[in-house]
């Protein structure tokens, strides 16, 4: 996405908007209020790079309850037992 040391210039308060308006929404996109994002590492403060994973909270989240920061976190085990699968292709573009 950028070029170079591109990226020490940008705030990480673009980064941030850029979570709070795309992984934060999609709980609203999909309808489903209880689902967040949780933001392990920012390549914008000097950690290794955008990381995170989605969670389905066991309650109604709050606008503010939709992103948050867990720094020293890791995400959990890739499990594609968890994932739904793909429907099946039709054959058309």
């Amino acid at each position: 996405m950028f070029a170079g040391s591109t990226l020490c210039g940008v705030p990480a308060e673009a980064s941030r908007g850029f979570l709070r308006g795309w992984y934060a929404h999609n709980s609203l996109s999909l309808k489903n209020p209880r689902l967040g994002f949780v933001c392990v590492s920012e390549d914008m403060t000097g950690d290794y790079a955008l990381c995170g994973y989605f969670k389905e909270y066991a309650h109604k989240l709050t606008d503010d309850e939709r992103l948050v920061f867990a720094k020293y976190e890791r995400p959990p085990a890739f499990d594609m037992t968890q994932h739904p699968a793909h429907p099946p292709h039709n054959g058309t573009a």
